[in-house]
């Protein structure tokens, strides 16, 4: 699968769609910043979305090497996607779950997500199976891909450690997370509107 997806080296992955909400304008600038790598890498985006056309104009624009747009992808593709990648990237802006975090991580892949999905600390301790930085962060981003790419220890033992998590929760912790959720929601319709 990795030679029919071209893939060279380290490949980061992102699933999602494609549009500004994800984080991808921060994904494509620290992919960017990358070509000084000893190690050659891949950015694989696998979804498809309003913004497909701007980021791969900018793709183009920039010279990136070794993006490749996937389009959509079907649920049972997926897996095999997933298995021929070395990381998950997951640079939402918002997102109220990322079930997808959990998907890579069973499939033993680290992570590298933001502060922004979900209740993201309770799944993914930062510096463990992965690593938990603050949104809209090119620099901070550039920096978790970069250690990645140079370090195939550290990938190996995070996609460890991310099996083991995942498969150490059990459904109530998927509850209690959902819960945590609805929790939220709640509280941030009940906030009243700032007096001006």
């Amino acid at each position: 699968m990795r030679a029919e997806l071209g893939i060279r080296g380290c490949a980061f992955l992102f699933v999602g769609r494609l549009w500004r909400g994800k984080g991808l304008d921060y994904l494509l600038d620290a992919y960017g910043r990358l070509r000084d790598l000893s190690v050659p890498t891949t950015l694989l985006l696998a979804g498809d979305g309003m913004d497909e056309e701007r980021y791969r104009a900018h793709v183009r624009d920039h010279q990136l090497p070794n993006v490749r747009f996937l389009g959509f992808v079907q649920q049972d593709t997926l897996p095999r996607i997933l298995a021929a990648s070395d990381v998950l990237v997951f640079p939402t802006l918002g997102d109220p779950y990322g079930l997808v975090v959990e998907e890579a991580m069973a499939s033993g892949l680290p992570v590298i997500t933001t502060e922004a999905a979900g209740d993201i600390r309770r799944r993914l301790p930062d510096g463990s199976a992965g690593f938990v930085i603050p949104p809209a962060n090119a620099d901070a981003l550039e920096d978790r891909m970069r250690r990645l790419a140079l370090d195939p220890a550290l990938r190996r033992d995070m996609a460890e450690e991310a099996m083991r998590l995942v498969s150490s929760r059990t459904h109530d912790h998927y509850a209690t997370d959902f819960e945590h959720f609805v929790d939220a929601v709640m509280r941030s319709r009940r906030a009243p509107a700032p007096i001006h």
